[in-house]
């Protein structure tokens, strides 16, 4: 189990996630492959570079992220 207080990434970043859940602009909500929120998303993904995009109270199952630099803070990683 991974948890911390905060997390930035920076430079390119790439997520892969089977599933994500926090807030968007202070609206819950949850992505999932292929559901209506996330097929939104990917149609809006060429304006991210413009319009950068926060999401927060952020947790997710089986995840992937690649990126140029991390950085954490309070970072505890224990075995479950």
């Amino acid at each position: 189990m991974t948890s911390n207080s905060s997390l930035g990434f920076g430079g390119g970043v790439v997520l892969y996630a089977t599933k994500l859940s926090g807030s968007l602009l202070g609206i819950p909500i949850t992505l999932t492959q292929g559901n209506v929120v996330t097929v939104l998303l990917k149609l809006l993904n060429s304006l991210t570079p413009l319009v950068p995009v926060t999401m927060t109270n952020v947790t997710t199952d089986d995840f992937l992220v690649a990126s140029d630099s991390l950085q954490a803070n309070d970072l505890t990683i224990t075995s479950g």
